[in-house]
């Protein structure tokens, strides 16, 4: 029963990759009440209704830490009671996560939630105190607080399809 629920979640959180990677090409919009950078280690801090947004992907938390390797940000750090981070996709719907911290590292394409851990899909949600997503190989980790307290994940149903005949014109009776 693990195996196969371990399977159908890898299905169920992957991220459209073109949305991501053309969101990767747009600018990054930063707000927070105050800031902080220390340019020789190439760390911008952030405090107060921390709002992010590249493209379609937006960002909200209490406190943020942005590192950066010369011109390129490296990792975020984003700390909440919960900070949310969402992306709209045409193609595969709204995916949103949320969570006490949540860690980006850009260059390793990975995606970790730490701290009553939620991701919602259109296929379904994960709920545990861990949950890690590797982008760039589709790959899915959760675990729970303790013991008997681990991973829950909810599968939910296909769409259902018109039925052949559906979409046809009914006769005006007037």
């Amino acid at each position: 029963m693990k195996i196969a629920s371990l399977l159908a979640l890898l299905g169920l959180l992957q991220l459209d990759a073109l949305a991501v990677e053309f969101d990767r090409r747009q600018p990054i919009d930063i707000q927070a009440d105050t800031s902080e950078t220390d340019l020789a280690r190439g760390i911008t801090h952030l405090k107060g209704n921390v709002r992010i947004e590249q493209g379609d992907l937006k960002i909200n938390a209490a406190q943020g830490d942005i590192y950066n390797d010369g011109r390129v940000v490296s990792k975020v750090i984003l700390r909440g009671r919960p900070a949310s981070w969402e992306l709209r996709s045409a193609d595969e719907g709204t995916v949103t996560a949320s969570a006490e911290i949540i860690e980006y590292r850009l260059a390793e394409e990975i995606i970790e939630l730490t701290g009553n851990a939620f991701v919602s899909h259109p296929q379904g949600e994960a709920r545990g105190d861990h949950i890690r997503y590797d982008l760039r190989n589709e790959q899915f980790q959760g675990r729970g607080s303790e013991p008997g307290n681990g991973i829950r994940i909810r599968l939910n149903p296909p769409e259902p399809k018109a039925a052949a005949g559906d979409d046809t014109e009914q006769p005006d009776s007037g």
